[in-house]
């Protein structure tokens, strides 16, 4: 399943179609890497936040980061490819 989602982000981002994505807002972020803890795709999510760049390749939007963020600094949003951070 991983496969298709990760092939499907990027037919989307190439085509520029909104869909899924997430954000964050790293003024909240406290470093404590309990998001990049809890990736299933081992990705360093909190650099990522750190970054503001949300989007990576291997992203399957599980939403286990955004579950073991306890500060809410990451969340699920419907945009377009431009919207990659708040």
């Amino acid at each position: 399943m991983s496969i298709l989602n990760v092939a499907s982000t990027r037919i989307r981002n190439v085509l520029k179609l909104p869909g899924l994505r997430l954000k964050a807002d790293s003024s909240k972020c406290v470093s404590c890497g309990s998001c990049s803890r809890v990736c299933s795709m081992s990705l360093d999510v909190k650099m990522m936040v750190q970054n503001s760049e949300m989007d990576h390749p291997e992203c399957i939007m599980c939403g286990e980061c955004v579950s073991a963020c306890g500060k809410g600094v990451i969340r699920r949003s419907f945009a377009g490819p431009d919207a990659r951070s708040l």
